[in-house]
């Protein structure tokens, strides 16, 4: 074989060697993350007010979920997550070099998820905590003190995008919203972490008792719109609370004979118990919690 012919057949080779290494780099299948569910923004809204909003974590609590719904985006799925809270300053933002009323303030704020990333926070309509940084349009807003027309930079949502904002004042609710725990079918389909409930917000008296209150809407079950979510309970129908008292960071919540009708198995009695033991370790009196039946505290849901 002539040297031409053997240089031809090792360019084709190489040649050959070239594509097969990089056809999959370039046209192969890529793996996408699973669409975020509607369930799951709700979370990510949530832990995201809770750990990353200035106003919330300065002096907020109370957080409620009041709506949630899918948006029109570039990049679905998007979704619209609407919280209520309350702060016991009035402003916005980190206030610790302001003076501010103490005085309870009622806010409500709108995440904006996209692709499964916060984009955009706004509070009250006004006041901006965390600013879209895509899809911006030039709008006029007016005339400035010469009387010449001024262009704000914006965004496409029809929100009103600020900096800073007023202090409102607001009277003190005659309720507050507290955290009450469910299983979830959607977050875990497989029922593979027992032990593993998340919250939903309710809104109940302002009262001394919110602890007892807060137990009755476990014990309520979650409601059509909670179950569309996927949230269900173990926890049978018809318990009641025989006694309730907190005592040096211990609660302890004595139910009728109904808890446990009909409980077998070693996962529901695990999930029984983390939907009460959660509910009630939301709040800063109480780090541990005993649970009886009808005064009985030996063997109660042990699987």
């Amino acid at each position: 074989m002539s040297d031409k012919k053997i240089n031809w057949l090792i360019g084709v080779i190489v040649l050959l060697l070239i594509i097969f290494l990089v056809w999959p780099m370039i046209f192969g299948k890529k793996e996408t993350a699973p669409a975020l569910s509607l369930e799951e923004a709700i979370t990510l809204a949530g832990d995201w007010v809770e750990t990353s909003s200035p106003t919330y974590l300065f002096d907020g609590s109370n957080l409620s979920l009041v709506n949630a719904e899918e948006a029109e985006c570039l990049n679905p799925p998007c979704y619209k997550i609407e919280f209520s809270f309350e702060s016991a300053m009035a402003g916005y933002g980190d206030r610790s070099d302001a003076m501010v009323d103490q005085v309870i303030t009622s806010h409500n704020i709108v995440v904006f998820i996209e692709g499964g990333d916060v984009v955009e926070v706004v509070i009250d309509d006004v006041y901006t905590e965390l600013e879209r940084q895509e899809e911006y349009i030039f709008e006029n807003s007016g005339l400035d003190e010469n009387n010449e027309e001024v262009a704000l930079l914006t965004n496409n949502r029809d929100v009103n995008i600020a900096q800073t904002a007023g202090v409102v004042s607001f009277s003190p609710s005659e309720y507050t919203s507290v955290k009450v725990f469910f299983s979830n079918s959607l977050n875990d389909p497989e029922a593979s972490d027992c032990q593993k409930v998340y919250p939903v917000y309710r809104q109940v008296k302002n009262i001394p008792a919110i602890g007892r209150a807060s137990m009755g809407e476990l014990l309520s079950g979650p409601t059509a719109e909670e179950k569309t979510f996927g949230y269900f309970t173990n926890i049978n129908p018809g318990v009641s609370i025989n006694d309730l008292k907190i005592e040096n960071g211990v609660a302890y919540i004595d139910f009728s004979g109904e808890l446990l009708a009909n409980v077998g198995g070693s996962c529901r009695t695990m999930a029984i118990e983390a939907q009460i033991k959660e509910t009630l370790k939301q709040f800063s009196t109480v780090s541990e919690v005993i649970i009886s039946v009808n005064g009985e505290i030996e063997g109660i849901l042990q699987p």
